[in-house]
């Protein structure tokens, strides 16, 4: 599953990503527990002393391409943003430096979830995979087709791949999504949770939860069954049973 430093990272610098062009300096306060892994490296690269409660992160460097409806994700010191309006290449920064590589993208993906997961196929590499969102769009409150295959991205190389078909059933916008082991000792699934079909002014929202198996290359529309209410636009973090007391439930 995704980590909780992960997701920390993710809402933080998502929120940078967003006003990456402007010519400010942001400054960030972020109060890390010293169980987090996120304190953790902090502690490592000389950010954080053991007496301090919190730490004032500013940062200076913008995006090479404004964007807007966009994601990234944080691996190790590297945040990768890619998609998003008018942002069709992928940019990976150095967090502590604030130096970019960049590289080309698979079109114009926006109004999408991603997460990152090791990969199967090539033991200690991860990947990222994006299984909705528009593609292209023209511009501004314009959408285009659903994506029909999730896209599967390096972290390193950036390069990108198709990857498994996404079945009718969950080809939507717009949506949530989580690595989530559903099946102990196997690897996560990668699920995608409600979304939205069709455009902003006319689209219709959705209930549904699909989980795609990387073991068995097979999706499962009915694994999970249904959000308790329709939704798009949505974020979804996972709290682990137990962690509010010890009778809460997952």
């Amino acid at each position: 599953t995704q980590s909780t430093w992960g997701s920390m990272f993710v809402a933080v610098f998502g929120f940078l990503s967003l006003f990456g062009n402007a010519d400010k300096r942001f400054s960030v306060k972020v109060e890390p527990s010293e169980s987090t892994s996120f304190a953790k490296l902090l502690l490592k690269k000389g950010m954080l002393k053991d007496n301090q409660d919190a730490v004032n992160w500013e940062m200076s460097t913008r995006l090479a391409v404004p964007r807007r409806n966009h994601d990234c994700v944080i691996d190790g010191d590297q945040m990768i943003s890619f998609g998003g309006r008018f942002g069709s290449n992928l940019e990976s920064m150095n967090l502590f430096t604030g130096a970019i590589t960049t590289a080309p993208g698979p079109l114009e993906i926006h109004h999408f979830r991603s997460v990152i997961v090791e990969s199967l196929e090539n033991k200690g590499e991860k990947e990222i995979w994006i299984a909705c969102g528009y593609r292209e769009g023209g511009g501004v409150d314009v959408e285009g087709a659903p994506l029909s295959h999730v896209v599967i991205v390096n972290p390193i190389t950036l390069d990108f791949r198709n990857g498994p078909e996404i079945p009718n059933e969950l080809s939507v916008s717009a949506c949530g999504a989580l690595a989530l082991t559903i099946e102990e000792n196997q690897p996560p699934h990668i699920c995608v949770f409600g979304g939205s079909v069709g455009t902003h002014d006319n689209g219709t929202f959705q209930d549904t939860i699909g989980c795609y198996d990387r073991s068995k290359k097979k999706w499962d529309i009915s694994i999970l069954g249904k959000l308790p209410v329709v939704a798009d636009h949505l974020n979804i973090g996972y709290i682990p049973r137990g962690t509010c007391g010890n009778d809460s439930p997952e």
